[in-house]
């Protein structure tokens, strides 16, 4: 009776611990399934992030390098200006011409001026700087203050001499810095003594080449104008009139014009007539006087 016991409560507890079993595998599965799909996700989320990262890194490249290569390839120019006007007003149309230089971002770099017998201005010559983008603007609004004698303006383009120069600056740069920590590694004083004069041929190099560099920025950046203002031409004097008072006048104006040849005549003569008299004048004094002591006395006159 025992033993019936046993069996039945044997085979009772075979199907729960199958269904427990059952259930503890599907759970693990679940977690299994679960695990492997996030696992997958992370995967195909890093494999995402790194097919786009070279991309990224390119594109970035291309943006950041895009104005670096623009910069480099902007075409510079040396643009250079003349014009030559004529007006009654110099001192006005002078004040207007830096007026409008100042008012396009430009300075006045040099000035001449002229004046007359009577201190009125006859010539004014100036020396203009404007920005390269304002030239032709600035070479219109001058033009417009007065007459037009003359106008030029020359372009040449030095956009492969500004590449060069600014190439030339960085290699030279860096081999100066190259030499510099060659000189901090260097141990006796043969060696400091080899690089300091290497340091020092390479450092003028770089300063020439600085310097070139500074002088095309100048004149790529600011362009020259020379602007030269002069007075209306004079015209002919009218003929005299006919008639006594026209002879009386052209009479005194020849009487003017003798007397200037001649007082211009003496005045050219007068330095060497002084000379000769300085010169001649004792040598014809001793001859006379030789003369003299050379002639026999005169004979006694007979006496009667």
């Amino acid at each position: 009776m025992e033993l019936r016991h046993r069996l039945a409560l044997a085979l009772l507890t075979l199907p729960l611990a199958a269904a427990l079993t059952a259930c503890g595998g599907g759970a693990g599965s679940d977690q299994k399934t679960s695990g492997s799909s996030g696992s997958t996700a992370s995967d195909v989320g890093g494999s995402s992030d790194a097919a786009r990262t070279p991309q990224d890194a390119r594109a970035a490249d291309g943006v950041a390098a895009k104005p670096a290569v623009d910069r480099a390839l902007q075409r510079a120019v040396i643009a250079n200006g003349n014009v030559r006007l004529s007006t009654e007003d110099l001192a006005g149309v002078r004040q207007d011409a830096i007026n409008l230089v100042t008012g396009l971002g430009g300075h006045l770099a040099d000035e001449h001026s002229l004046s007359d017998t009577r201190g009125r201005l006859e010539r004014v010559d100036l020396t203009v700087r404007v920005p390269a983008d304002s030239f032709e603007r600035a070479l219109d609004g001058l033009a417009a203050l007065g007459t037009v004698r003359h106008r030029q303006q020359t372009v040449e383009d030095v956009t492969t001499q500004v590449i060069d120069i600014n190439a030339r600056v960085k290699a030279q740069s860096d081999s100066v810095d190259s030499i510099e920590r060659l000189l901090a590694r260097a141990n006796t004083i043969a060696e400091i003594m080899s690089v300091e004069r290497e340091l020092s041929t390479r450092q003028a190099e770089l300063d020439s080449l600085v310097q070139q560099q500074k002088y095309l920025a100048d004149q790529t950046s600011l362009s020259s104008i020379q602007v030269t203002l002069t007075r209306p031409p004079r015209h002919h004097e009218s003929a005299p009139a006919p008639g006594f008072l026209g002879g009386l006048e052209g009479g005194w104006h020849a009487l003017g014009q003798t007397l200037v040849v001649i007082g211009t005549a003496i005045g050219a003569v007068l330095p060497f007539a002084v000379v000769v008299a300085l010169l001649g004048g004792p040598v014809v004094w001793l001859t006379r006087r030789r003369r003299l002591v050379a002639a026999p006395p005169p004979a006694p006159a007979p006496e009667p």
